[in-house]
């Protein structure tokens, strides 16, 4: 399932550079991820490309659970960004859908972020849903940013 958070927003450049920042994650979302970008121009998506720069990213892709520990390299990350950008987080571990741990324990107590989800910390602008998103979620996602003429 695909939730659309905020209004739809144009990009200034007519390609999508993608930062993915993982913010620990069982894995599955990576290789959902990965296998969606493998076989990117077979599914018409020439112009996406990756970078290991947010600085040099129009769309940001967020997995894993938000922590304490990573709430600095979250905002870090999206301060970060210079230009016009959209914000996925990807897979149910950064909403409210599902946690990865179960803070009932002392020791993971520690851990938890006091938000139930990254739109709480960050503006997110979609949400792909899914342990991991289903390929035709994600393939949506993409066609609908690229419909509004990146």
């Amino acid at each position: 399932m695909i939730n659309i958070l905020t209004s739809k927003k144009s990009l200034t450049t007519g390609k999508i550079k993608t930062y993915i920042l993982n913010l620990g994650e069982c894995s599955k979302c990576s290789l959902a991820l990965t296998s969606f970008l493998l076989q990117k121009k077979e599914n018409g998506f020439k112009n996406i490309s990756q970078t290991n720069n947010p600085e040099d990213c129009n769309c940001l892709l967020i997995t894993g659970c938000l922590l304490k520990i990573h709430r600095e390299k979250l905002l870090e990350t999206w301060q970060s960004i210079k230009k016009n950008h959209i914000i996925i987080s990807f897979g149910d571990c950064g909403n409210e859908k599902q946690k990865i741990f179960n803070v009932e324990e002392q020791n993971l107590k520690n851990l938890a972020i006091d938000s139930e989800d990254l739109s709480e910390v960050i503006p997110i602008d979609y949400v792909i849903e899914g342990c991991p998103p289903k390929q035709k979620d994600i393939k949506t996602i993409f066609q609908e940013i690229l419909g509004q003429n990146i």
